[in-house]
């Protein structure tokens, strides 16, 4: 648990230096708030101290009060395959590769947070208990974006297998002249013998990338930014947030694209530095 470097002394204990502080914090993985700091401080030393002196302190100390990130729990045969793919493409040029995968939007999806002033509580955000959604499928390559795809099926692997034979394949036939390479998740559907040969009768080539690995599938970072879209236009209805994804949609440049392509060495690079941990990208 972190208190802080409070700059008082207590009595018979031993002042900590800012470096024993910091690691405190690395310890609690920020995790423990300052209210429950300053109740532990006067449990453990009978001394009163606010909340707002520890995250003083704590920002001081360079610390702030941000969202937390997740990210998958990786066996060791992971880290492994993820260190060995990214050792062979941390070079590669995906000039010639389409990244595909479907997302998920429901209506009435807001962020965490908001902002409001001291003591001021707005009034709650009504939320359905089973509120709308809509799927949508994707890719993204140097030459551009395929069609956004939406429905509001699940999908099996018969209509993935008419998305890759009525969407992708058009789309590689007209920008790739019929050849490509492929990387999407290792989802149930995208292992199926019906998928996997229609993939083959397409002169598509999927390149797997390990599994627990949604940092080298660079659509996750155009899957983010068209959620935040969404949001930002307050869309409330099915039919509202399908516009807005089309909007979305139209204003996808190639050069955008490109951007979130380039992304992946760098992803690459981390993993290989970090031996095929996590890349926190």
């Amino acid at each position: 648990m972190f208190l802080g470097n409070l700059d008082f002394d207590v009595q018979g204990q031993k002042p900590r230096s800012n470096v024993e502080n910091q690691n405190q914090v690395d310890k609690s993985n920020g995790l423990i708030t300052s209210k429950n700091s300053s109740i532990k401080i006067q449990k453990l030393f009978n001394i009163k101290i606010s909340s707002q002196v520890v995250s003083f302190h704590r920002k001081k100390l360079g610390y702030y009060w941000r969202r937390l990130k997740t990210r998958p729990q990786l066996s060791d045969d992971q880290i492994n395959q993820r260190y060995f793919f990214a050792r062979r493409y941390v070079n590669y040029c995906f000039n010639d590769v389409i990244f595909t995968d479907e997302t998920t939007i429901k209506c009435h999806s807001n962020p965490l947070y908001h902002m409001r002033k001291k003591g001021k509580r707005p009034r709650a955000i009504s939320v359905k208990k089973h509120a709308g959604k809509i799927n949508i499928w994707a890719g993204i390559s140097f030459k551009g974006p395929t069609k956004f795809v939406v429905f509001e099926n699940n999908m099996d692997r018969y209509g993935y297998l008419g998305i890759i034979e009525t969407h992708l394949n058009n789309f590689v036939k007209t920008k790739y002249r019929g050849y490509c390479k492929l990387i999407q998740d290792n989802d149930p559907k995208h292992t199926s013998r019906l998928y996997r040969q229609a993939l083959i009768d397409n002169r598509i080539i999927w390149v797997r990338t390990p599994a627990q690995s949604p940092d080298i599938n660079i659509i996750e970072l155009l899957w983010s930014d068209l959620k935040r879209f969404v949001r930002s236009r307050d869309t409330t209805t099915i039919n509202e947030i399908v516009k807005s994804v089309r909007i979305f949609e139209k204003s996808l440049t190639p050069e955008k694209c490109q951007k979130y392509i380039n992304h992946c060495n760098k992803v690459l690079r981390a993993i290989c530095l970090r031996k095929g941990h996590w890349s926190d990208h």
